[in-house]
């Protein structure tokens, strides 16, 4: 379910004329390896699977910019009982996440502004992940209700960095964006829709009279 949410996100993203020509990854994952042949300082970083299914590091080297989104806690879930009609229990589920984007100082194409471009992209980002009762989102999904919440986020490149690597230099450079907005995606929907993508069963309410 939530690959379907990011590419819908990510769409969304990219309709956007200051996001055209950007790179949207799906769930991007953090790495840990080692760094050196000893074996004595562990790195970590952002990584994406490729084409051959493989998970390579994230490089923010594209002028247009490239962006990734990753879980950052425990995903959590509540359950509601069945009502009368004896349809099954509903399941609520809830993903902590973010998206972390980068792109040259001159992504936007306003002159002399680039001292407010992270925060035009931040806040760009932040209202656009702002979703509540699209229908069609909600039934490519199957699902009862589905909402996307943004919860703040974070224009300093040097703590960005630091969330999202560990033991590597920071390589974002002077005349580049890197940010991050923070988000909540919570989906509603019968229980067996979580189990195997299988949301093609349908009840049929029972009535006492």
């Amino acid at each position: 379910m939530l690959e379907i949410v990011i590419a819908y996100i990510n769409q969304k993203f990219l309709n956007e004329d200051i996001f055209k020509g950007s790179q949207f990854f799906t769930l991007a994952q953090q790495v840990k390896e080692n760094k050196t042949v000893e074996e004595t300082q562990e790195v970590i970083f952002p990584a994406q699977y490729d084409s051959n299914d493989e998970l390579k590091q994230i490089n923010f080297d594209a002028k247009k910019g490239v962006g990734y989104h990753r879980l950052t806690s425990t995903v959590t879930s509540s359950t509601e009982d069945a009502d009368e009609s004896g349809c099954e229990d509903s399941l609520t589920i809830e993903y902590p996440l973010k998206v972390v984007f980068s792109a040259n100082k001159d992504f936007l194409t306003t002159k002399n502004d680039s001292a407010f471009t992270d925060l035009k992209i931040a806040e760009t980002i932040q209202n656009l992940l702002v979703v509540s009762g699209d229908r069609q989102l909600t039934s490519n999904l199957t699902a009862s209700v589905v909402t996307i919440s943004p919860t703040g986020y974070d224009i300093d490149k040097y703590s960005v960095w630091d969330a999202e690597y560990t033991n590597i230099d920071n390589k974002v450079k002077w005349d580049r964006v890197l940010i991050s907005v923070d988000y909540t995606v919570s989906i509603e929907a019968p229980q067996h829709c979580f189990n195997d993508f299988d949301c093609t069963k349908v009840c049929i309410p029972t009535f006492n009279f």
